[in-house]
């Protein structure tokens, strides 16, 4: 091991560090609490540049081993500026990935945890380096904290190497005007619109301003996430439109969770367009027609209505999807499983691989497509998840909590 040359000894070390999750977002929405972030931890390059001096020189001085920032104590804020100091000096071609985690001001412990005033120190430590921001991670969970992340996000100027940007407020709003205070100023504009660089965008109980946010709907963005929207914050369907169809439909992954376009009531702009609405094909033809998605492989839905669920689906054309997650609890999603299964009796038929199959009406018309189900909470009828079940021809990952499903879902497999 001694005899390697630095270049390989530095690249296995990079190698090793770079295992993290597969999906840009490192926050998982939860509607009690968040989950810890998936954060890429610094245990590797740390045990590395403890081997000895020369392997702790070769890791010193291999910038990409030391790019990512994780802020979720007080402790974390000295580190990461010894860091920012000594590995990635301003000026340098490499980027950041930066996590940051806050707690409310109840629960703060001077010296340990962060909160409002830790948070304005870090990013103030941080706007040096915006030119160099690859990604953001922030979670804030109270109202200081929000009004912290406003003052920097919508002050700092263009984000020109930003690719993934994921915003997550989650607060327990034990008074009527706890919400008040968190919800009643209207959302600002971040990084000043200019951002030629995101791909990912993930909204976790936090909304833009729709209508001034052009990066959502320039045909750019590969992952789209919002979940914890109350109906009033979320975009008009006009919007979400926009959103999907992104000049190309570039979006490969698409994760809704309590939340999508606002319901479509009054106003015209807010009013859905239904498939079924003749009224509205005859009026206005364009509307008819369903969003094609050909790139989008990984759809994620959670804690939706049925009903509002399955209106969602009627407008989509998603011929592409691979893998498919599911946590659909409480309520009976039968008419949803429906639009996704095979009838009893029907056949399955799978075109040859040359053959176009983006030309089906069905939301799903390929769904022998995909590999991977992953379902943590469903409650449909057994017929309709045995002709869910036939649909799936390719599948070769199969994840079911049965905990949280009925008993015939274990009975289709004796």
């Amino acid at each position: 091991v001694h005899a390697l040359p630095v270049e390989i000894l530095s690249r296995i070390f990079v190698q090793g560090a770079h295992t993290g999750p597969s999906s840009p977002f490192l926050l998982r929405p939860h509607h009690k609490q968040p989950l810890s972030p998936q954060t890429p931890s610094l245990d590797f390059q740390i045990l590395v540049s403890h081997v000895c001096q020369r392997w702790r020189t070769i890791a010193l001085e291999t910038p990409s081993l030391w790019t990512t920032l994780v802020f979720l104590e007080f402790r974390d804020i000295e580190r990461g500026r010894a860091l920012l100091a000594r590995v990635f000096p301003k000026g340098t071609s490499k980027t950041i990935t930066i996590v940051i985690s806050t707690v409310a001001q109840a629960s703060h412990i001077e010296g340990v945890t962060i909160a409002e005033s830790e948070l304005h120190r870090i990013f103030r430590m941080l706007r040096g380096y915006l030119p160099a921001w690859r990604a953001l991670h922030l979670i804030v969970r109270d109202n200081k904290c929000k009004l912290v992340a406003r003052e920097h996000l919508g002050g700092c100027g263009p984000a020109l190497s930003l690719e993934t940007l994921q915003l997550y407020h989650f607060e327990d709003f034990r008074e009527a005007q706890d919400l008040y205070l968190a919800t009643y100023r209207p959302p600002v504009v971040v990084f000043a619109n200019i951002l030629p660089r995101l791909r990912n965008v993930s909204l976790i109980g936090v909304n833009l301003p729709w209508e001034k946010s052009p990066y959502l709907y320039d045909g750019r963005l590969r992952g789209l996430e919002l979940a914890l929207h109350a109906d009033k914050v979320r975009p008009p369907y006009e919007l979400w439109e926009r959103m999907l169809r992104g000049g190309v439909c570039s979006l490969e992954e698409l994760s809704l969770h309590y939340s999508g376009p606002k319901v479509g009531e009054g106003e015209a702009r807010y009013a859905w367009r239904s498939i079924d609405d003749e009224q509205v094909y005859l009026a206005k033809k364009q509307w008819r027609r369903r969003i094609w998605m050909p790139r989008l492989e990984t759809l994620s839905l959670t804690d939706l209505d049925p009903d509002y669920l399955c209106k969602i689906m009627e407008t989509l054309v998603l011929p592409a999807i691979r893998k498919l997650e599911l946590e659909l609890p409480d309520q009976d999603f039968t008419q949803f499983v429906e639009m996704l299964g095979v009838k009893k009796g029907e056949e399955v038929i799978l075109p040859p691989p040359s053959v176009r199959v983006d030309a089906e009406p069905r939301t799903f018309p390929a769904l022998w497509r995909v590999e991977h189900l992953s379902i943590t909470a469903l409650v449909c009828s057994a017929d309709s998840w045995r002709g869910f079940l036939r649909a799936l021809t390719g599948l070769k990952v199969l994840e079911i909590d049965f905990g949280r499903v009925s008993e015939e879902f274990w009975h289709v497999f004796m």
